[in-house]
Order: structure tokens, then C-alpha cells, then sequence
């Protein structure tokens, strides 16, 4: 959505400058989500963090919008973002950030965005399928691990929810990877048996 010359003069007036040298992060994740930022010029990469290990998730240019969903919910950052050269990027604060929100127009730019990222982030998960996603989200859950057996103390309704799944499609995943010998179901309990073949199924 390009915008109206009107909104140009509102962005530039709530979103001040800054400037990020290249190699510099401009945020990490689980950081406090205190802003959203436009991207002016430059390019940054963006990359999800799992225990020591990283993955490029894509890139940022101009015209891109970085922490948008973050600032909007106040949730904790997702990822890591890291300037691949020199960039120059509008700073909005979440009080500006609503602020702008009173605009209809710009209300139009941040549902077109948000619906964007939802599109992209499904694209991202569908091809592992539900087996793929609920083995990744209990990758995440188990956090490094040991080698041994892992008890998560979890339903499977709330392992749904973490997922972004129906309890009937969780289910259904959880049955094929005990099969699989990944895992085996207790009440209101997971044992991991596999917790390397886990993630191996969830990339």
C-alpha cells in the first residue's frame, strides 16, 4: 500500500530517524517489543534463534516493517534482526504507533501488513505438516534437553494452543509420533523419548 502524501507527512513526523551500521542488531528476541520500525534504506536480515543454533528467516528492505505485530500486542520480539549494511530506518514508539492508528488510512497499511506476515508464517509452517509443527512446537518446549527421557508437563489442549492447531489435529499428530517412537501420551503429560529426531522432524 503506498501511501497518501497526508500519511507520509504523519510517518515522518512520529517516526524519527535512526540510523543502524552494518552488523549491528537492531533488535533480539524475547527483547520487550518498545517499537516498530520502517525500513528507509539498507537491508537487514531476520533470524529465529532455537538454543545455540540460528536460521535465517528472511530479509528486511525498504518499505518493510519490522516488530509491527510485536509493538501492536506488546508481546516479546521474535527473532533476531541484524543490519547487513549500513541502514536507515523511522522509529515508532507504541505510543506514536497508536497514535498513528487513529488514521484510517494508516489503519489500512497495518491490516494489510499483519495480514501479510499471517500469510508468510503459514507458507512457512504448512509444508512441515501437523506432524512437523507439533514436533517443533515440542522441540521448543523441551528447550535444549538432555539425552535422557523428557517429561513436559503438558495437556494436549494446551499443547493445541502452542501450536496454532485443533485439539482433534494435535491429537491425531501426537498418536502418529508415538507411533513413530518419538514420544509416548500420558494424562496431562509428554514423554520424549527422541528429542533429536523431534527436531529433525519439526525443520
Amino acid at each position: 500500500m503506498s501511501a497518501s502524501p497526508r500519511l507520509a507527512e504523519l510517518l515522518a513526523r512520529y517516526g524519527p530517524e535512526r540510523e543502524l551500521r552494518a552488523g549491528k542488531a537492531l533488535y533480539y528476541q524475547g527483547d520487550e517489543a518498545e517499537a516498530a520500525w520502517l525500513v528507509l534504506s539498507g537491508r537487514l536480515r531476520k533470524l529465529r534463534i532455537q538454543g545455540e543454533e540460528s536460521a535465517a528467516v528472511g530479509e528486511a528492505g525498504p518499505g518493510s516493517w519490522l516488530g509491527l505485530t510485536e509493538a501492536y500486542l506488546g508481546l516479546p520480539c521474535l527473532l533476531d534482526v541484524l543490519a547487513l549494511e549500513g541502514t536507515r530506518l523511522r522509529r515508532y514508539s507504541r505510543f506514536n504507533l497508536f497514535e498513528l492508528l487513529r488514521e484510517g488510512e494508516f489503519k489500512g497499511l497495518v491490516l494489510e501488513e499483519l495480514a501479510r506476515e499471517n500469510y508468510l508464517l503459514h507458507g512457512f509452517l504448512m509444508p512441515l505438516g501437523a506432524e512437523g509443527m507439533v514436533a517443533r512446537t515440542l522441540a521448543g518446549l523441551a528447550g535444549p534437553g538432555p539425552t535422557e527421557t523428557i517429561r513436559l508437563a503438558i495437556t494436549q489442549a494446551g499443547l493445541a494452543e502452542a501450536a496454532g492447531l485443533a485439539r482433534e489435529t494435535v491429537n491425531r499428530a501426537l498418536r502418529t509420533l508415538e507411533q513413530e517412537g518419538y514420544l509416548e501420551t500420558g494424562r496431562g503429560e509428554i514423554l520424549i523419548y527422541d528429542l533429536g529426531g523431534l527436531r529433525a522432524r519439526g525443520d
